[in-house]
């Protein structure tokens, strides 16, 4: 038996992973009758997994995207789990308080029956992060000033099945995109608050020149001015707004840091 403690983790794709997880069971279905000896039997269930994974990078997948999952605590041998997986979120984070690095959660759910004891997964890329000093929003061709905390959520939730082809595994298929980004800015002046409805271009900054860019996003929402006084809090607001795919004219885009269209396909 080997111990481990995820020194050389890697998922195959991606860069710089710090953490992955995966749930895998089967969807017992429990069953009595007269010749159980009044007690359940569970035999019959559908093969159900799904996950997520943490990198320190830009990922490679976008959502609804069917991909080759290939997961392992160590990038030498064969301890990988394996199969074919649909994206059906990106999570990205930044909190200048906590951390200087932006970090991606990429969660996914099952296309096909899981593998185990398959060659591992290899992360061969020279050690590096993206740090988030300075780096903020724009929101309708403007940047937001003192923003102290972003979170971006790219998702949909896909339509499971079960089907004769599938042979009692849970599939996952294709669902609607939708998107939600969180700003929270250090203000005290009711001005500085987008109104509800607005609807603008959301630039969210990965580095100093490249953004995942939303057009559109609608404002949702502002949660009220939090004031304290005890002294451990500055005066703040958050910024809710979600995707809004047409302007009334056109179709809009979502468009990741390197210039690529991920939406519409």
């Amino acid at each position: 038996m080997a111990i481990d403690y995820g020194k050389s983790m890697a998922i195959t794709g991606e860069d710089h992973v710090f953490g992955w997880m995966i749930e895998h069971y089967d969807q017992l279905t429990p069953a009595v009758m007269g010749t159980s000896g009044g007690a359940f039997i569970h035999y019959c269930g559908n093969e159900y997994w799904k996950g997520e994974y943490n990198v320190y990078a830009q990922t490679t997948r976008f959502v609804n995207d069917s991909f080759t999952f290939v997961a392992s605590p160590v990038n030498t041998g064969s301890k990988s789990f394996s199969g074919t997986a649909l994206c059906s979120e990106i999570e990205i984070t930044d909190d200048p308080m906590q951390s200087t690095y932006i970090e991606t959660t990429v969660r996914f759910h099952s296309a096909s029956t899981l593998a185990s004891a398959a060659a591992s997964a290899t992360d061969t890329a020279i050690p590096a992060v993206l740090c988030d000093k300075g780096l903020g929003i724009d929101f309708a061709g403007s940047a937001v000033d003192n923003v102290s905390y972003r979170n971006l959520r790219m998702f949909c939730e896909p339509i499971a099945y079960v089907n004769s082809s599938t042979d009692g595994v849970v599939y996952h298929a294709a669902a609607p995109v939708n998107a939600i980004c969180t700003w929270r800015v250090d203000s005290d002046d009711p001005a500085n608050i987008p109104a509800e409805g607005t609807q603008g271009i959301v630039n969210f900054y990965m580095t100093d020149s490249t953004y995942w860019e939303l057009t559109w996003m609608r404002i949702m929402g502002v949660r009220p001015f939090q004031v304290t006084r005890d002294g451990k809090r500055l005066v703040q607001f958050q910024v809710i707004a979600m995707l809004d795919f047409s302007d009334g004219t056109s179709l809009g885009t979502i468009k990741d840091p390197t210039g690529a269209t991920k939406w519409p396909v």
